[in-house]
């Protein structure tokens, strides 16, 4: 290739040849040979677990830029805490305290799922009528199972933790494997064992027996020591007082029987057991008031869908503002405000309400929510850890 100008034919330079461009995650570029942290343009993007062949000085800067390593779904961006918030030479700092948070959420999920969600699950089979074998098969087995239902769907829900929803479910299935073989195994020694005991008092002399006068009458025990509490005047509590007790977590008596080791797990379920007293609304078709608290439930009305909205999707919706102005949860909030006056000035303390029974759905709903939340933080943790452990190797 050439040109011709005035002083006659000159020859170009050799072309080059130009290497490939591989663009790092901070915008910088290399050619010839591929750059740590680096990946071609139009390749894959680059793995969230790449982050230990940084530098440690560059673990924050590749957890920011490289798209794998956000999550959008959780509270928490726990990657970005873990590298970014602490030095690189404290990073099992942080590992221990998510491991801490961790067994934490496994306890939220147990206390929201046992005193709160299977709970309205039965409220709701009695409300609807259903006989106790098919409530036992659909609304109560939903409810044992539901930690386990939406942590799976939880994972699922990214690509990137799918493989912990698939492996959890293979567990499972051992595990259920396992306690079917368990069942079967106890029930066929049980009814071995009283096969036996009935032979054996058939050939041996049959016992004789004790007189009423020598057995004790725990009935009447119980009886009294239930009357010992009971009150010599009819007493009426006021609103503030139902209040300010349905909102105590804490059992009196009970705490003043139980061993140490119960009261250090008591204190550290307070802080659960009083948020979803305040949150969500619980129906005791067993108890004779049915669980109905005047002022809690109305509360109630406000609380429940403020957590509806600010949970689902991690909070997206309700920090939405409309037009600009006001933000969604401001609206839910006005909103339960008029109908928690209209439950109020519609009910008395003594008995429940017809509508009662709505409150059950609205439990159910609420909780369900608590569970997919906490669900969700658990596989952002398990996928954090599974970074984490990366970087460590």
């Amino acid at each position: 290739v050439g040109w011709l100008g005035g002083r006659g034919f000159s020859a170009l330079p050799p072309p080059q040849v130009m290497l490939p461009d591989i663009v790092g995650t901070d915008g910088s570029s290399c050619r010839a040979s591929p750059c740590a942290g680096m990946s071609r343009i139009g390749g894959s993007t680059d793995d969230c677990r790449l982050v230990m062949e940084q530098n440690a000085s560059e673990w924050c800067a590749f957890v920011r830029s490289t798209p794998d390593c956000q999550d959008d779904d959780g509270f928490l961006n726990y990657l970005d805490d873990a590298f970014c918030a602490f030095s690189p030479s404290l990073l099992p700092l942080p590992i221990t305290l998510f491991a801490c948070w961790l067994l934490y959420l496994f306890l939220v999920l147990g206390v929201t799922a046992d005193k709160y969600f299977c709970p309205n699950l039965s409220a709701i089979s009695t409300s609807l009528k259903l006989s106790h074998n098919v409530a036992g098969v659909t609304f109560l087995a939903f409810g044992n199972g539901a930690p386990d239902v939406f942590s799976a769907v939880a994972a699922f829900s990214d690509p990137r933790t799918a493989g912990l929803a698939i492996g959890a479910l293979f567990g499972y299935l051992g595990l259920y494997i396992f306690y079917v073989l368990v069942v079967v195994v106890s029930t066929w020694i049980y009814k071995r064992r009283k096969m036996q005991g009935l032979s054996t008092s058939i050939l041996g002399e049959p016992r004789l027996l004790p007189d009423s006068e020598d057995v004790p009458n725990t009935f009447y025990n119980s009886c009294e020591s239930a009357e010992e509490y009971m009150p010599l005047i009819a007493y009426h509590e006021t609103t503030a007082q139902i209040l300010l007790h349905s909102l105590n977590p804490l059992d009196l008596r009970k705490w003043r029987r139980k061993p140490w080791h119960w009261r250090l797990f008591k204190i550290m379920k307070i802080p659960i057991e009083v948020v979803l007293l305040l949150t969500v609304p619980v129906v005791d078709p067993d108890k004779e008031d049915r669980n109905w608290k005047r002022p809690l439930n109305c509360l109630h009305v406000i609380t429940s869908p403020l957590v509806c909205i600010l949970t689902f999707k991690s909070g997206k919706y309700g920090l939405y503002r409309i037009d600009e102005i006001f933000p969604v949860w401001t609206v839910v909030v006005l909103i339960g405000a008029v109908l928690a006056v209209i439950v109020f000035f519609t009910s008395k303390n003594e008995e429940a309400p017809k509508y009662h029974f709505i409150f059950s759905f609205m439990g159910f709903l609420v909780s369900a929510l608590w569970i997919s939340a906490a669900a969700t933080e658990v596989v952002q943790l398990l996928r954090t850890f599974g970074v984490d452990r990366t970087s460590t190797r």
